[in-house]
């Protein structure tokens, strides 16, 4: 299953794309004086569990299809590496939902609740974090593109040539 070409362009673009994301969302990090008060407003992915949890769900998805690579043709271990791509997928899946969610939050605030949006006052750190979750998006995209090939060749009981798994 990896040796076919497909598959290994996929899983290192998926692999390139997630530790992209998780290292912008590493780098996220923004310092503002604000003027009338004197105070100084620090913003950073720290501040937010999701996030934090997004960089480190970035961060297995891309070892995870990096050490996949090395994975030998006649492996015993191709077996479950579907189930893993797709429990892989619903992982990736969720924290992305959650943390486009929360900068949902940042971006427009929820001012009835009294928050205020802050990407106003930090701009560079909310485009990182949009660059992080877009980053993320495609690699989750990736990721379903693989699943659905390798789908494709495992479950099709009508292949007349040999399969390259």
């Amino acid at each position: 299953m990896a040796k076919a070409k497909p598959t290994i362009i996929l899983r290192g673009l998926i692999s390139l794309s997630l530790l992209i994301a998780a290292i912008v969302m590493l780098v996220s990090y923004q310092k503002v004086d604000i003027m009338p008060t004197g105070t100084k407003f620090i913003a950073r992915y720290r501040d937010w569990d999701i996030f934090t949890m997004s960089m480190i769900v970035y961060f297995i998805g891309s070892i995870y299809n990096f050490s996949v690579l090395f994975l030998c043709v006649g492996s015993m271990l191709w077996r479950p590496i579907i189930v893993v791509d797709m429990i892989l997928i619903m992982i990736i899946g969720g924290s992305l939902s959650a943390a486009w969610q929360t900068f949902s939050l940042i971006q427009n605030g929820a001012p009835y609740v009294g928050w205020y949006p802050i990407c106003k006052i930090v701009p560079h750190f909310c485009s990182c974090i949009i660059g992080s979750l877009s980053v993320a998006s495609i690699g989750l995209v990736l990721q379903l593109v693989l699943l659905l090939w390798c789908l494709h060749y495992v479950l099709n009981f009508l292949l007349l040539v040999e399969s390259p798994y």
